[in-house]
């Protein structure tokens, strides 16, 4: 089966105030499982708009709890579920998102607890495996005091989400194997946000961990003024690494995208 993924929403930070784009988070697809990383506001709408079937929701990764990530989380889960006649389906996301934390109460409600078949808190370095996909929890600094980033493994590649984050020196190694980079990038170049990655950083990270392919998403409002496609191509031109500026409804099959990849997954046989 083909691996896709699609990408609802592109927005980030004070991007998604004003909905300059969407903030409906990724969805993939993955050895047979529908999997939807951050549903952010929106949800619901673009996934129709997209043709996203969200019944087929198999897996919801959320990554922190700010509402640019899980805000349509629960309406995702009545979506999933026929609104809790079916039971089904599993949640994996940080503490905050399903516990709450000392300053915020859980976004996950009582009722929408009971409609799912699991849930799963996953801390950082901590694994869960899921049939032939295993997800892992990724160190991120960021405002969100329990925010993680994800990695997951599937028989064709391993892929990485950054979550929200800014850069630190132990990114090497959080994101170290990755053939697909996804990486929240909410600021251009020369623009520093102490609480999230710019291009530059963005620069760093391929450098040390040259995955395939990078997609930059999670725009702020300053990126999007910059233009995300000249960010990318300067990123690539600086990395020799493709790289591209995800929009909001693009989709890509990364194994045929990318002839790196491609190559890599035809070395294995």
């Amino acid at each position: 089966m083909d691996s896709q993924i699609y990408f609802l929403g592109t927005a980030g930070s004070d991007a998604m105030q004003s909905q300059l784009r969407s903030s409906a988070g990724i969805i993939l697809k993955l050895d047979g499982f529908q999997i939807h990383i951050d549903p952010g506001p929106g949800t619901l709408t673009r996934a129709k708009d997209y043709g996203i079937n969200l019944k087929h929701t198999d897996l919801i990764l959320v990554s922190h709890n700010h509402l640019t990530h899980c805000n349509d989380m629960n309406a995702l889960i009545e979506a999933m579920t026929y609104s809790g006649l079916d039971k089904r389906g599993i949640l994996i996301g940080d503490e905050a998102t399903i516990y709450g934390s000392n300053f915020d109460k859980p976004i996950l409600t009582r009722k929408h607890t009971t409609y799912l078949e699991k849930i799963n808190s996953l801390k950082v370095g901590e694994r869960i495996n899921l049939g032939t996909i295993k997800i892992q929890g990724l160190k991120t600094k960021h405002s969100a005091e329990y925010g993680i980033g994800f990695k997951i493994f599937t028989d064709k590649f391993i892929l990485t989400y950054t979550g929200d984050t800014s850069y630190f020196s132990g990114l090497k190694e959080e994101y170290l194997d990755s053939n697909i980079l996804i990486a929240n990038t909410v600021k251009p170049f020369n623009s520093k946000d102490e609480h999230n990655l710019n291009s530059e950083d963005v620069v760093k990270i391929v450098n040390d961990v040259k995955p395939q392919l990078t997609i930059i998403t999670h725009f702020g409002k300053q990126m999007l003024s910059a233009q995300p496609t000249y960010e990318a191509r300067e990123i690539q031109r600086l990395t020799k690494i493709q790289t591209i500026a995800a929009k909001d409804g693009f989709a890509i099959d990364p194994v045929s995208y990318s002839p790196k990849l491609r190559q890599k997954m035809l070395d294995r046989y």
